[in-house]
């Protein structure tokens, strides 16, 4: 159970206080009068400062100290006002992106009872969006809560700890998205420029510390309907690894089996694809919805490392090796438990 600290207690009252200011203020009344006087208590030290400051401004105090308390309060209520409308516009953003209308949104929302007539007003939608709901959206269309919430402009946070160290993790969780899903890509992203298939690529010391070294970074693909006319896709990224350190391109071709060989072993509908896409566009991040929408994106086959029986196998040696790997057997023989279920 997580304790809330003074600190967070307050602000939570505070922007509780600031919502209502913003509701009041956007509803006028012809009876408020336009200035109201307020006694407030201050101590010594303050109001000497006040009184130093307003001799300055060749004010009096009573005016500085209005001002004072005038300006904070509009800067707050700027402040979350447009926070509000961050929130509202990136959903809206979501939708639009994923091509959704919001009779099918409110398909996706069911079991959050967001409905499309509560989406057509940004003001209703504003108080359906919970940090719970907003959790369930971002996890759902796999971007940053953070982003959605209005606190960072990081659209995407790659998952970690699915596939490094972990492949049946990563086994397991290709086969809890395909639930529900038309079908999934499990896409592997590298940086082009380089021969995979090269001893070279293989070697961090080959390389260099100071050059470029071949990357790579998984994808999941998830393709889903919304309603009965209706689809859309999402894109979850996982943590990124060099092909160039044995561990980490060892650990990758085990998820990619496994993403290969489910399918033919069980009704998951579950594909492996692979893109290719330069520096720059894989260091910015923004290899998702831009390069993966269309699958005529899809440029190499990473399942070539793992098939040694196909005639376009690709580096049979390491794969056998892989699979004679003793560290390795535990987690094959998991696979074949999960490809029972």
């Amino acid at each position: 159970m997580n304790i809330p600290t003074f600190r967070t207690l307050l602000y939570a009252f505070a922007s509780k206080g600031t919502d209502e200011a913003l509701k009041a203020s956007s509803t006028p009344n012809s009876d408020a009068p336009g200035e109201t006087r307020v006694s407030v208590p201050i101590r010594a030290r303050t109001r000497a400062f006040f009184e130093a400051q307003a001799k300055q401004f060749n004010t009096s105090l009573a005016a500085l100290t209005g001002a004072t308390l005038d300006s904070v309060a509009a800067q707050e209520m700027e402040s979350q006002g447009s926070t509000h409308n961050l929130i509202t516009s990136r959903f809206y953003l979501l939708l639009r992106e994923h091509g959704l209308s919001l009779p099918a949104a409110a398909e996706v929302l069911r079991n959050l009872n967001i409905t499309a007539g509560d989406m057509s007003d940004a003001n209703v939608l504003l108080n359906r969006l919970t940090t719970t709901n907003l959790a369930w959206i971002a996890d759902h269309f796999c971007v940053s809560y953070e982003w959605l919430a209005g606190q960072s402009d990081a659209i995407y946070s790659p998952t970690q700890g699915y596939w490094y160290k972990q492949p049946v993790t990563a086994a397991k969780r290709l086969m809890e998205l395909a639930k529900g899903a038309n079908h999934i890509d499990l896409c592997i992203v590298r940086v082009g420029g380089f021969d995979y298939e090269s001893a070279a690529a293989k070697d961090d010391e080959a390389i260099g510390g100071s050059k470029r070294v071949p990357e790579f970074r998984p994808v999941v693909r998830i393709e889903r309907s919304a309603g009965p006319r209706e689809t859309y896709i999402t894109y979850e990224p996982w943590e990124e690894g060099r092909w160039s350190y044995s561990r980490c391109r060892e650990h990758i071709k085990l998820a990619i089996y496994f993403a290969t060989n489910i399918r033919s072993r069980s009704v998951e509908p579950v594909f492996v694809n692979g893109a290719t896409v330069d520096a720059k566009t894989f260091d910015a991040n923004v290899l998702l919805a831009t390069t993966l929408a269309p699958r005529s994106a899809f440029d190499w086959h990473p399942d070539d490392f793992v098939e040694p029986e196909s005639r376009v196998a690709k580096d049979t040696a390491e794969w056998l090796a892989i699979r004679n790997t003793g560290e390795y057997q535990g987690w094959f023989e998991a696979y074949d438990n999960l490809f029972r279920k």
